[in-house]
């Protein structure tokens, strides 16, 4: 398992298994948050067994699918109150990290300039370019 970190407090990388969850709470993370919607992978673990070896090793678990290119707002308002909740680091995951790496820059987008957003996404190998107009939108 790789993590990839967008800030001090944020890291995104790809599908987990089960047994990383003791690895992420080993490394300090404190909060996981799913943003594979259950059955995209057939064989990988559903949100339900995460969140219980989650809150076995006592990481809270959070289930915000994200469908390929579909944003919902209030999964970036979740994430939000997850980062101003959360005095310890985030690990989100998707498929390959571009998922969770883009809600993450829509999430900074109220406090920070969007070509640095970009930046810093890029910079980690996730192409979040796409998101320009909203991001800009929500620096207004």
């Amino acid at each position: 398992m790789k993590t990839t970190d967008l800030s001090a407090a944020f890291s995104v990388g790809s599908q987990i298994a089960l047994e990383d969850v003791a690895r992420l709470a080993s490394l300090g993370f404190s909060d996981i948050v799913s943003n594979r919607p259950d059955g995209e992978l057939v064989d990988g673990p559903n949100s339900r067994d995460l969140a219980a070896a989650s809150e076995k090793h006592g990481v809270r678990f959070h289930y915000l699918p994200i469908s390929p290119g579909d944003f919902p707002e209030k999964h970036r308002i979740v994430l939000l109150e997850i980062l101003d909740t959360t005095d310890s680091r985030i690990f989100a995951y998707c498929r390959s990290g571009l998922r969770a790496a883009s809600l993450w820059a829509l999430a900074m987008a109220q406090h920070n300039d969007p070509e640095s957003i970009c930046k810093t996404c890029a910079s980690h190998g996730f192409d979040v370019n796409g998101l320009k107009p909203r991001l800009a939108d929500l620096a207004e």
